[in-house]
């Protein structure tokens, strides 16, 4: 049987970086109540990993969310 030709990794097949979700919230001056809300909403625990994206993502969603708002 033949081997594949196996690439090294570059930049673009690299894994994603990750970090943990206090050093985005600093580095990104999330507030802590959205921080708060959201890493309950979504079980998220102190030092899980994720993406930067990931995080951006999580914080547009519970920020747009009707949490708190008065519903007419």
């Amino acid at each position: 049987m033949a081997s594949k030709n196996q690439q090294p990794e570059t930049a673009d097949t690299a894994a994603p970086k990750l970090f943990s979700i206090e050093e985005l919230k600093d580095k990104k001056k999330t507030p802590a109540p959205i921080f708060s809300g959201m890493c309950a909403a979504l079980g998220w625990k102190p030092g899980k990993m994720v993406t930067e994206e990931d995080f951006d993502a999580a914080v547009g969603k519970f920020s747009g969310s009707p949490i708190g708002k008065k519903v007419k």
